[in-house]
Parts: C-alpha cells; sequence; structure tokens
C-alpha cells in the first residue's frame, strides 16, 4: 500500500525507560511491521527488467499533435517503456543523435508517411528501420517488449 511505506520504524526512549527504572538514562528501540514485511516479499518483483526508452522524432513541427497521440498510446498500452521527445525545431539527424546518446532501442519516426497511416520505427540495436501501420505501433512494440 503506497501510503504505508515503512516497514521499520524506531527511535529514543530515554524518558520512558526513565520512567521505570531511575538508573537507565539512555535507550532506543525498533519495531518491524510483519504484515507489510509479508506484503512486500509477496509482490511480483522485476529487479532485473530494464525500461525501454522508445524515442519519438517528427520530421517537422506539423507532426508534433500525431505526436502526442501516439504517446499517450505507448502509455496507455505499455508501463515498461520509456519516451524521449519529440524535439521541436530540430532537424531529423539531431534528434537521431539525441536518441542514440540517451541510448533509445527504437525511434519512431512521423512524417508525410503518415498520409498513409504509417509510420517509421527505427530499431537502434540492428540499424534497421521499417514501415509500419500506425495500428501496429503497439503490435510491434509487444513483440521486442
Amino acid at each position: 500500500n503506497a501510503a504505508q511505506p515503512t516497514i521499520c520504524a524506531g527511535g529514543r526512549y530515554d524518558f520512558s525507560i526513565n520512567q521505570f527504572d531511575k538508573q537507565i538514562n539512555f535507550a532506543c528501540g525498533a519495531a518491524l511491521g510483519v504484515d507489510r514485511i509479508s506484503e512486500i516479499i509477496s509482490q511480483p518483483k522485476n529487479f532485473n527488467k530494464e525500461k525501454i526508452k522508445i524515442g519519438i522524432a517528427i520530421i517537422s513541427d506539423e507532426f508534433l499533435t500525431k505526436s502526442f497521440e501516439i504517446i499517450k498510446k505507448i502509455f496507455e498500452t505499455f508501463k515498461d517503456f520509456i519516451v524521449v521527445g519529440p524535439f521541436m525545431k530540430r532537424s531529423l539527424k539531431s534528434q537521431m543523435r539525441l536518441f542514440n546518446n540517451e541510448n533509445c532501442k527504437y525511434v519512431v519516426i512521423i512524417g508525410d508517411e503518415l498520409k498513409e497511416n504509417k509510420i517509421t520505427i527505427k530499431d537502434f540495436t540492428n540499424n534497421t528501420q521499417k514501415a509500419v501501420n500506425i495500428t501496429e505501433l503497439t503490435k510491434f512494440l509487444t513483440y521486442y517488449e
């Protein structure tokens, strides 16, 4: 439960212990929440799963609105992706350099092929690119997730 992030707590109890035994001046204590520990242990862990970075490149600023629709679709469908971009007023070459520096695995390029309801997906791992129907983007990303 996000409202209860603490599993262990403690503090100083100098005053409290002194009430029971005047010779003891210092005390500290700690407590563990057994219910919280069992709740955390039972949750599935994805420690080894690294989030995949996807760049969103636009050929010109006129495609900015469409890029936001694509980003929304990615966020609605996937939890393990990080979206980088889009960057306005930058050449495609400049954007690609930024995506490469950010270690993006894929770049979705939005340009004139959008008239045919297509986008281009560049795969930085094997340096290939492929035009896909915009409706197949989530299917493509699911396959490579």
